[in-house]
């Protein structure tokens, strides 16, 4: 296992055709999904939540497990693409 950068992509239908959106980690360590690699996408509930989503990843340390951690970030969308800062 090792970290590596994020992938997004978007289509009508699971069966594609896909587009891709590219990286959706953006600022420093972007390039790898900030050391980590991502599990899942967590829609918040509630009234005032509604559209707002967590991602979520896993940051592991291969030569000591206990030390492993989870990342928790915001995902926001600019028109139609996410973003995870």
């Amino acid at each position: 296992w090792e970290p590596n950068a994020a992938r997004s992509a978007v289509a009508k239908s699971i069966d594609g055709p896909w587009r891709e959106l590219g990286n959706p980690a953006i600022g420093p360590d972007s390039n790898n999904t900030f050391s980590s690699q991502s599990t899942f996408v967590l829609p918040m509930d509630g009234s005032n939540r509604q559209g707002r989503f967590i991602f979520m990843a896993d940051r592991w340390v291969k030569d000591d497990l206990a030390s492993s951690r989870y990342v928790w970030l915001p995902l926001e969308f600019d028109k139609d693409r996410p973003i995870i800062k």
